[in-house]
């Protein structure tokens, strides 16, 4: 099944650190297979000021591909980048489901415990 991970915070090495352990841990739990999903939400200036300096936009980390999918606006000032971490078979197939992770700065160690429901695809993708 596919799998959507959400970060909350700013672009930052740490943040890419982060988000390569996780890459690692999906590929090592056999999740590798599903489609990775990663909201990155932060100030809307904030993402002009680093948005061309984020490192994984346009590059492959494996058999996985990473680009940007869109940005929309949230709640009050607070916008949401999403990006999309695709292995080739979830392309090919087109799979849509997928289910959530939430809370992963605050809970680093237990994150895969953190897995639950989330709203259809339709409501984050194009």
């Amino acid at each position: 099944m596919p799998v959507k991970v959400m970060f909350s915070g700013s672009f930052s090495n740490s943040l890419t650190s982060l988000l390569e352990a996780k890459i690692k841990y999906c590929q090592e739990k056999e999740f590798d297979s599903t489609p990775i999903i990663v909201s990155l939400k932060t100030k809307f200036i904030e993402i002009n000021k680093q948005i061309s300096n984020f490192p994984f936009e346009g590059k492959a980390i494996g058999d996985l591909h990473f680009h940007r999918k869109l940005i929309f606006k949230d709640k009050g000032s607070d916008y949401s980048l999403i990006y999309q971490i695709f292995p080739m078979t979830a392309i090919e197939s087109k799979e849509v489901e997928y289910i959530g992770l939430s809370d992963i700065f605050s809970n680093q160690t237990n994150w895969a415990e953190k897995i639950q429901k989330v709203l259809p695809v339709d409501n984050f993708l194009e």
